[in-house]
């Protein structure tokens, strides 16, 4: 526990009751608020997520500071005051993931989490209680073989009371998990509890920020030889995605470390980004949301998900997720991009997580007149994906990409 707040010892987590949720959504709604999303949407927007979405229910937890753990959402609080006032809280999104680790043949199934609107009331800042509580969801997300023992005794008899790891249907525990931080790329890596193990570590190499000149739609771009993608595409092209992804987790290097990977067929997971852009701008529905590049060998096709709208990370066209881009197809995918952003009124783009050094970079920035830029994303409000995984005590490991459709 950090030196000098030995008074977080008489707080815990639980899943959030009614009342407690309807806290988060407050305190949330007052820090992410917009101009174009006034608190009033924004809750709106939340409620509609937890029970109208497809990826919603209880694939959705919210969570308090507090004792012990319900069954609900997470908050911190106090322990002897469990139902009452939240000090901090956050929410975790439950998907299908796999890993592939160092010594094992074939990829391990199980369960990844994402963590977002991780926020504390403004009367109770800089106390300590947003850390401390992800420190400890930490303890109910990992498998018990993957902590100290010194810090059983913590997770059995502080935090349990009739809720364990695994044994709730809604909860069971994690191959790994990651969040987007907008305050900064080291604040999160301190959430824990285990000396010597950071929490969500941010890679830089997954990191960047690729902006692009979108230009006016040329003459020779071919439709033909694209496939545009909509909004009631995703079910079915998630399937493909999937088998797309497990395939390249299978190939990737594990000699420095176990590596994890989200399930782009987990219900909801794609879907995410293009549905909640209509909340917020219903005008972008009728727009495609990706575009595949035809080859005569499906298999082989570059596949890139985009959005034209979406304020809560930018406005600018958005490329989400790109599956077998080549330098040799880059320049028809950039036509591409072309005719879907200036339809909706777009003059840059921006992609996230491409590694600076690869060679789909170096021919973007070769492209004539695109006037690219790539760097690191801003600490302040930029996103930054930070992540961890849940092996063995000791063992280290990473997630396969940072690419924007992981937002939460």
């Amino acid at each position: 526990m950090t030196e000098g707040r030995e008074y977080l010892k008489d707080y815990t987590i639980r899943i959030a009751n009614e009342r407690q949720m309807a806290q988060h959504r407050e305190a949330a709604g007052a820090y992410w608020n917009h101009k174009l999303s006034p608190t009033e949407d924004f809750i709106k927007y939340y409620n509609r997520e937890k029970y109208e979405s497809e990826w919603g229910g209880d694939r959705v937890t919210i969570w308090q500071v507090g004792f012990p753990p319900d069954t609900s959402s997470l908050t911190l609080v106090k322990t002897d005051d469990i139902d009452g006032e939240g000090y901090a809280a956050c929410r975790t999104y439950r998907r299908k993931g796999w890993a592939k680790r160092p010594g094992h043949d074939g990829l391990k199934d199980g369960f990844v989490y994402g963590i977002s609107s991780v926020v504390t009331p403004p009367q109770h800042y800089r106390r300590g209680y947003a850390t401390y509580m992800l420190s400890l969801l930490h303890l109910h997300l990992q498998p018990p073989s993957s902590i100290p023992s010194s810090l059983l005794p913590l997770k059995q008899d502080e935090l349990v009371s009739g809720f364990k790891p695994g044994q709730a249907d809604e909860l069971p525990v994690a191959l790994g998990s990651w969040l987007m931080s907008d305050v900064g790329s080291t604040f999160y890596s301190k959430c824990s509890l285990q000396e010597g193990r950071k929490a969500w570590v941010v890679d830089d190499s997954q990191n960047s920020g690729l902006r692009w000149a979108i230009k006016p739609t040329t003459p020779d771009f071919d439709e033909d030889k694209v496939e545009w993608i909509y909004r009631s595409d995703i079910e079915s092209l998630s399937k493909e995605l999937s088998t797309r992804e497990k395939a390249r987790l299978a190939e990737a290097d594990v000699s420095k470390g176990a590596i994890w990977a989200e399930d782009p067929a987990s219900t909801g997971a794609l879907a995410f980004l293009p549905v909640k852009s209509t909340w917020y701008d219903p005008s972008c529905a009728p727009h495609p949301v990706g575009v595949r590049i035809k080859t005569g060998t499906p298999a082989e096709d570059p596949i890139v998900l985009f959005l034209t709208s979406f304020f809560p990370i930018g406005f600018e066209f958005m490329v989400t997720l790109i599956s077998k881009l080549t330098p040799e197809h880059l320049p028809l995918a950039l036509q591409a991009f072309d005719k879907a952003a200036s339809d909706a009124g777009r003059e840059r783009g921006f992609i996230w997580g491409m590694d600076p050094s690869s060679e789909i970079v170096e021919a973007w920035k070769n492209q004539p007149g695109r006037e690219v830029e790539v760097k690191k994303r801003a600490e302040a409000k930029g996103g930054l994906l930070g992540a961890v995984y849940y092996g063995e005590e000791g063992q280290e490991g990473r997630a396969l990409d940072g690419q924007m459709w992981h937002w939460l």
